[in-house]
C-alpha cells in the first residue's frame, strides 16, 4: 500500500514538473516575442497566465490518458482513432479552457467582463492551440504504449523465464484442479504482479505481447494469444 502512494505520489510530481515547465517556456517565449515587436509585457503576467494554462491540462491529462488507452490506435487502426478523437479534442479542449477561466477568476475576479464574454473570448483565440495541445498529449501516450513501453518491457527477463513452469501453472490455476486461468503473473517494476483474470475487462494482442486491460490500468503480458 505504502509503495502504491509512493508512485501515485511520484505520477503526481512529474505531471506538475510537466505543465509547469509548459508554462514557463511558453509563457517566456510569449514575453519575448511581445518585447521584439516593441509592446509592453510583463514577464511574471505571462508565465502565471500560462502555468494556469498549463495546471488546467493537468486536471485533464488522467482522463485524456484512460480516453486514449481506452480508444487506442491499435484497438481501432488510423481512420476511426482520428474519427473518435477528433470530436474528443474538441470536447476535452472546451473544457480545458472553462478549467483555465475558473483558476483564473478564483486569482483575479473579472470586474469589467462577465465570464461567458471572457470565455468566449477564449474559444476565439485559444481553442485551436488547446486542439492542438490535446493531440500532443495523445501523441505521446500513443508513441510511448506502441514502442517505448514494449520496448522497455522487452529488455527485462520474460515472465516466461522468471517463473519456473510448475510455480506458473500453479500461479495461474490458483490451485484450482480443473486448470482454468484464474491468475495472471506479469512483470512491473522488476517484481512479479498476479492479475485476477476476473478484472480482466479486455484483451489486446500485440505480437509476442498481450496488453492486460483492467479498471486499474493496463499491465503487459509475454505471450501471444
Amino acid at each position: 500500500m505504502m509503495e502504491l502512494v509512493s508512485t501515485d505520489r511520484r505520477k503526481l510530481l512529474l505531471l506538475l514538473a510537466v505543465w509547469t515547465g509548459f508554462g514557463l517556456f511558453f509563457g517566456t517565449q510569449n514575453y519575448v516575442r511581445d518585447i521584439y515587436f516593441g509592446h509592453q509585457a510583463s514577464l511574471p503576467g505571462y508565465i502565471i497566465g500560462w502555468i494556469f494554462c498549463g495546471y488546467s491540462w493537468a486536471a485533464l491529462t488522467f482522463p485524456v490518458l484512460w480516453f486514449t488507452r481506452r480508444f487506442s490506435f491499435e484497438r481501432l487502426g488510423w481512420l476511426r482513432f482520428l474519427l473518435l478523437h477528433v470530436p474528443s479534442a474538441m470536447i476535452f479542449s472546451l473544457a480545458q479552457l472553462g478549467i483555465y477561466l475558473a483558476i483564473a477568476s478564483l486569482v483575479e475576479p473579472a470586474r469589467d467582463h462577465s465570464v461567458w464574454d471572457l470565455y468566449k473570448f477564449l474559444l476565439v483565440n485559444e481553442l485551436q492551440s488547446s486542439v492542438l495541445v490535446y493531440f500532443a498529449i495523445v501523441s505521446v501516450i500513443t508513441v510511448y504504449d506502441r514502442f517505448l513501453h514494449l520496448k522497455d518491457d522487452g529488455k527485462m527477463s520474460g515472465i516466461s523465464d522468471s517463473v519456473r513452469p510448475e510455480s506458473r501453472t500453479k500461479l495461474m490455476s490458483n490451485g484450482h484442479s480443473n486448470g482454468y486461468l484464474r491468475r495472471i503473473p506479469v512483470k512491473e517494476n522488476n517484481r512479479i504482479v498476479l492479475v485476477d483474470t476476473e478484472q480482466v475487462v479486455w484483451l489486446e494482442s500485440y505480437g509476442n505481447y498481450l496488453f492486460l486491460h483492467t479498471e486499474n490500468g493496463k499491465h503487459i503480458y509475454r505471450e501471444t494469444m
